[in-house]
């Protein structure tokens, strides 16, 4: 079974956790068919961790996950903590794959999207 991780940061605002939840369920709509299941997970000052949405989607039989980082760039989050949480429980299922994707600005079609927000505004 294949699922999707999305990553946020967390917030100590919940409604800045119920937009990621409302983010995750367009994405979730988009990719209708594509992955089995979609879960959402916090680093920091929510709930779920990442270890308990991973967990989660284990538990649903995924036995592929992809984990998004939806952070902008590659700060200390993104090169460190997100990658050792994931080893973390990559070492404890070793039958499991698990991806980590890049962050966002690291993706091809994110400097597009960019481009043409400035171009809207003009």
């Amino acid at each position: 079974m294949n699922a999707l991780l999305m990553v946020a940061h967390g917030s100590r605002l919940a409604s800045s956790n119920e937009e990621f939840a409302d983010l995750a369920a367009r994405v979730r709509e988009k990719l209708a068919g594509k992955y089995d299941a979609l879960g959402t997970a916090f680093l920091e000052l929510a709930e779920p961790g990442i270890a308990s949405g991973l967990q989660s989607l284990i538990d649903q039989g995924a036995t592929r996950i992809d984990v998004m980082p939806c952070f902008l760039l590659a700060g200390t989050h993104v090169r460190h903590d997100i990658p050792e949480l994931v080893q973390q429980v990559q070492q404890a299922n070793p039958a499991l794959t698990i991806k980590l994707h890049e962050h966002l600005a690291a993706e091809p079609g994110f400097v597009d999207y960019l481009a043409v927000q400035a171009l809207a505004g003009r």
